[in-house]
């Protein structure tokens, strides 16, 4: 991304912009980029990863890694102290890795003109690297920002926000030890327990204090 594109305000495809609150400026690109990589690298190891788990029923098949992804839309928590709660959720879904291809369909290479391959060189790469270190694969979660007056479906913002956080996160065989001996109905709460644990809690149903606030 170049970096007049970084100073951009225009989230959408088709130039519409992020609007900030009221007295404060609009979010450009680098503002988002930097503060969802933030966010992802906080929830990456056991918000997300377990999302993944439970969302998808990976442990009854772990082959829907390979065709679907969690979409994630998010709304920046501007009063936020704790990192762990800096977006709330606003939905989440478990769609199809078609969509992510037909996003990037005409999406061209830096050095030549020719169209990247983008589920390939994300998570493509990650699960030959994870497969080749013992692990069971990768799996791809996309996750973007709204501004404060932006409501859209998550397929929406799939098609139509220029900047995506797109995460591979490695399966591994420990993940589905644990989750293959939790009862089946926990799996059935993932999005409220998602929720409780972007507000800075434990992944619960019932929102709990997250385990490190506690020490």
């Amino acid at each position: 991304m170049r970096d007049g594109a970084l100073g951009s305000t225009a989230m959408n495809a088709g130039g519409g912009s992020s609007k900030g609150k009221k007295g404060r400026g609009a979010r450009t690109r680098a503002d988002v980029m930097k503060d969802m990589s933030t966010w992802a690298q906080e929830h990456n190891g056991d918000t997300l990863t377990i999302a993944c788990w439970q969302a998808m029923d990976l442990v009854k098949d772990i082959r829907k890694a390979d065709t679907h992804f969690l979409g994630v839309t998010l709304r920046k928590n501007e009063d936020w102290t704790n990192v762990r709660a800096m977006y709330k959720l606003v939905d989440a879904q478990v769609l199809p890795l078609t969509l992510v291809a037909q996003k990037y369909a005409t999406v061209a290479d830096a050095y030549d003109e020719h169209p990247v391959d983008v589920i390939d060189q994300v998570l493509g790469a990650d699960k030959r690297r994870r497969l080749a270190d013992g692990g069971l694969g990768s799996v791809l979660v996309m996750a973007f920002e709204l501004s404060p007056d932006e409501n859209m479906t998550v397929e929406e913002a799939v098609l139509k926000k220029n900047t995506p956080t797109l995460q591979p996160l490695g399966l591994f065989q420990v993940h589905k030890d644990s989750f293959s001996r939790r009862p089946q109905m926990f799996a059935s709460f993932w999005k409220q327990s998602l929720k409780n644990a972007l507000d800075g809690g434990a992944w619960d149903p019932v929102f709990r204090p997250w385990p490190a606030a506690q020490s």
